[in-house]
């Protein structure tokens, strides 16, 4: 077992060595903004791109007025769409919407209302967006372990879904890469390889998720992820509508309690614990360990 981190070790070969659960962990949004852009992609992918400056102060507006919502870069290598630069905004609450705008120049954004079309209001539906989105983050910059693992996954998605795969901005967790975001309905996976990667989109498609990969729902909090997984370890239902989240209720110091509605009407209760988790290396280049936080199940009734 790994004791302390080491130039030579990755982040994501430590934590996959330190046996680190990749679940229960995702910070959650329900709005996402995903913006194509073919420059240069900092460690700081936004603030630090050459954006214009009113672009970026709005989506910074934007961000700081809807505390659960993301901002990404996204891009195409080779692009294999057509026209000017790709928006979208996606919601990935139900009921979940998509909308893509092409711009014809990035000063564009600052004539959209973004709070519109995040809530659904507005005559938007002529950029309605019915097909799948699928995000595979290779943003180096921010991590190796991000390009290192995510550029084939990315390879292996665009052979088989074209233009619907895009490569992404830090999406968090790269101690977890590759990770692949699934839209709608927010599918987060990590640990994924070229191989799982094909696997997970045809079971997307058949309407079902891979546990073995699986992080989380992009908009459920942390214990709700925990339990999610639980709740299909414990009952083998992999279909993706067979939960649908209720709520989620503390129920003591560090303690939640999540209801699922099942599809036949019955209710299950998921008692999960937050506890230490192992020391981890969070990001390659780290001096140091950091502290984890992990879920474990308390019951399931």
């Amino acid at each position: 077992m790994p004791t302390a981190a080491s130039p030579t070790v990755t982040c994501s070969e430590f934590a996959l060595a330190l046996g680190e659960a990749q679940f229960g962990n995702f910070k959650p949004a329900h709005t996402w903004l995903l913006l194509e852009y073919d420059g240069r992609w900092e460690p700081e992918a936004i603030p630090d791109s050459a954006l214009p400056a009113p672009v970026k102060k709005y989506l910074g507006a934007f961000l700081a007025a809807h505390p659960q919502s993301r901002a990404l870069l996204i891009r195409q290598q080779p692009r294999l769409v057509s026209g000017g630069p790709r928006f979208f905004v996606v919601q990935a609450t139900w009921p979940y919407r998509q909308h893509v705008f092409a711009l014809s120049r990035y000063e564009d954004l600052l004539d959209l209302d973004l709070s519109a079309v995040a809530a659904g209001q507005g005559t938007f539906d002529d950029a309605r967006h019915n097909d799948p989105l699928l995000l595979v983050c290779t943003h180096g910059r921010r991590d190796r372990c991000c390009a290192r693992h995510g550029v084939p996954v990315y390879e292996r998605l665009a052979a088989l879904a074209g233009s619907a795969v895009w490569q992404s901005s830090h999406v968090g967790g790269h101690r977890f890469a590759a990770n692949l975001l699934i839209f709608p309905p927010g599918l987060v996976y990590g640990r994924v390889s070229p191989d799982t990667a094909e696997t997970i989109y045809r079971s997307y498609r058949q309407g079902n998720l891979v546990l073995d990969s699986y992080r989380a729902r992009a908009a459920y909090p942390p214990p709700a992820q925990a339990a999610e997984y639980y709740l299909r370890r414990h009952t083998g239902q992999m279909a993706l509508a067979a939960f649908d989240l209720q709520g989620v209720e503390p129920c003591g110091a560090g303690e939640w309690t999540v209801s699922f509605r099942e599809a036949d009407g019955a209710l299950r209760l998921v008692a999960v614990r937050e506890q230490p988790g192992p020391d981890t290396l969070s990001s390659c280049g780290d001096a140091q360990l950091s502290p984890s936080l992990h879920y474990a199940l308390v019951s399931i009734a």
